[in-house]
């Protein structure tokens, strides 16, 4: 049992007979990926952070699609960027050195 003042989130990968808390090795799936699904023919944003991906997509409703990556501004390398390919993409970045650094690999992918 873990208490904590403080939201956190652990990622479980599944590694040879278990599961160990630790992030996935291979390519990261994107945040964002059941509605670019439903919404395949739509701009897309990709943006730094969940809650910022979710509050774009309230915003958009069904007009465009926002998506990130996990592991924050210094896993950019780590996300699997393929479903992105031959899509209208838009990177909004953080307003931050970090942010702008992570836009500028985004868009390298």
């Amino acid at each position: 049992m873990c208490i904590s003042s403080t939201p956190f989130a652990i990622s479980w990968t599944w590694i040879g007979n278990k599961w160990q808390a630790k992030a996935p090795t291979g390519p990261r799936p994107l945040y964002g990926l059941d509605q670019l699904a439903a919404l395949s023919d739509k701009l897309v944003f990709v943006v730094e952070g969940e809650k910022t991906a979710d509050a774009l997509q309230r915003m958009n409703g069904t007009d465009a699609v926002a998506v990130t990556w996990s592991g924050g501004s210094n896993a950019v390398e780590k996300a699997d960027w393929s479903p992105l390919k031959d899509k209208i993409v838009a990177v909004w970045p953080d307003a931050d050195e970090p942010g702008v650094k992570a836009a500028e690999q985004v868009v390298a992918a």
